[in-house]
């Protein structure tokens, strides 16, 4: 007896030497990683991809109601050095062999609410059940908000890592502007010199998870306010980089991608909104000086998680409008919806 008690305790030494563990009764550690082609370079001007040095996202947890984390919310970080992963506790632990985290309870129901980038904090009464931005601005916060939601029952669904499946909170727009076809010379070439959007809300509140108690645990809701008089997504060319457009038929593109940058497609971000009859996308070009071309944007709505391609024909008796829209993850996909 006496010989297994103290092979007991060399035990218990051992493990208590390994790891700094918050002992929640029988579970693994607790650990995370991210879904699939969670990606915010298909953006121009965004070159972030979630899973790169010093990523992280802000997370709300609770294991059948109460906090999981010391701190809430916990910030989750991702470090391509070794060990490569997501790490909430800092990776320096894992570095020297403490290994400091959180363990899984079986017998508890887990609810784990994200946000993507962390730098964009929520309202402070937001919990596992309800994320809310107050404020979020465009002209200040221009950023991919994305969020997303898990839930986990360790007793029948193990204690792997816990996948964070992130999804936009805004829509994407890009515009695309060319001559009509036949009207003009197939070698004929103007080039647009200033862009913006108006007419459009650029402010708003965002609300994910349950506003009211039949809500869907993922439900994602905005309110906007009233469009102002503000430019949205004002843009003029760099010196030397005028944006040439053709005619549709020309050996080059016909149509010139307003806000692209290098080889990222000129896509810009929006908040999901109801669009009004005053809702535009306005240019200039080099032939027509000063006359402002109003392109009123067709569609009465935009969604989260969408995007939107605008191609805009110009003619001598005004402009016409085409919109396509795929889901934003969908870069290649092979359908488009069009209005």
């Amino acid at each position: 007896m006496k010989h297994n008690i103290n092979i007991l305790v060399l035990c218990l030494l051992a493990v208590a030497s390994c790891a700094k563990v918050t002992v929640d009764q029988d579970g693994g550690p607790m650990a995370f990683s991210v879904g699939e082609g969670q990606d915010t370079r298909a953006l121009a001007n965004f070159s972030d991809k979630m899973e790169s040095d010093g990523q992280k996202f802000g997370v709300y947890a609770t294991k059948s109601g109460a906090q999981v984390f010391k701190n809430q919310p916990q910030s989750v970080t991702y470090y391509s050095s070794t060990p490569v992963g997501w790490f909430y506790y800092g990776h320096e632990s894992y570095v020297d062999g403490s290994k400091e985290y959180e363990t899984w309870n079986r017998g508890s129901t887990y609810k784990f609410r994200a946000w993507y980038p962390y730098k964009y904090s929520p309202h402070t009464t937001s919990s596992s059940d309800l994320l809310t931005f107050d404020g979020f601005s465009l002209f200040v916060d221009n950023l991919d908000l994305m969020v997303a939601y898990e839930e986990r029952v360790p007793s029948s669904q193990g204690t792997g890592a816990v996948e964070m499946t992130f999804h936009h909170a805004l829509a994407a727009v890009q515009f695309k502007v060319q001559y009509k076809d036949g009207v003009k010379p197939a070698d004929a070439v103007d080039y647009v010199t200033s862009a913006w959007l108006s007419g459009v809300c650029a402010t708003g509140t965002f609300a994910f998870g349950k506003v009211s108690s039949s809500d869907a645990a993922d439900k994602m809701q905005w309110i906007v306010s009233t469009p102002g008089s503000r430019k949205l997504h004002e843009w003029t060319p760099a010196s030397g980089t005028d944006k040439p457009f053709y005619v549709p038929g020309n050996a080059t593109d016909p149509a010139v991608d307003v806000y692209a940058e290098s080889s990222d497609p000129g896509y810009v971000f929006v908040i999901p909104q109801t669009l009004g009859s005053e809702a535009a996308f306005n240019f200039t070009t080099k032939a027509s000086g000063s006359a402002v071309f109003t392109a009123q944007l067709p569609g009465n709505e935009w969604e989260c998680g969408k995007k939107y391609t605008y191609t805009i024909s110009v003619s001598a008796s005004g402009i016409e409008v085409e919109v396509s829209i795929k889901p934003w993850e969908e870069l290649a996909s092979g359908w488009d919806v069009f209005i």
